[in-house]
């Protein structure tokens, strides 16, 4: 079962958040490619590619910061 089987099921931003981050926890190449394909406007971008790298930083961290730098991605989270 993939995530694109939701594509007509209208999720909140939360419910994203977490379904992304399991996800990613299981196969974040996959989560990738979903986030990349289907995730559009810049607050759902956002939230959906913290909750992705939220997980596969845990497990991988160097190839979530590969995946980073490859597609100019920053992440900032707050600057004080």
């Amino acid at each position: 079962m993939s995530l694109n089987e939701f594509d007509d099921f209208e999720l909140t931003l939360e419910s994203m958040e977490m379904l992304l981050s399991r996800y990613a926890e299981l196969n974040p190449q996959a989560a990738i490619n979903y986030f990349e394909t289907n995730v559009k406007g810049k607050k759902e971008g956002y939230s959906a590619i913290s909750a992705i790298m939220s997980s596969w930083t845990k497990d991988d961290p160097l190839a979530a910061l590969d995946w980073c730098i490859n597609k100019k991605i920053v992440m900032v989270d707050s600057v004080k």
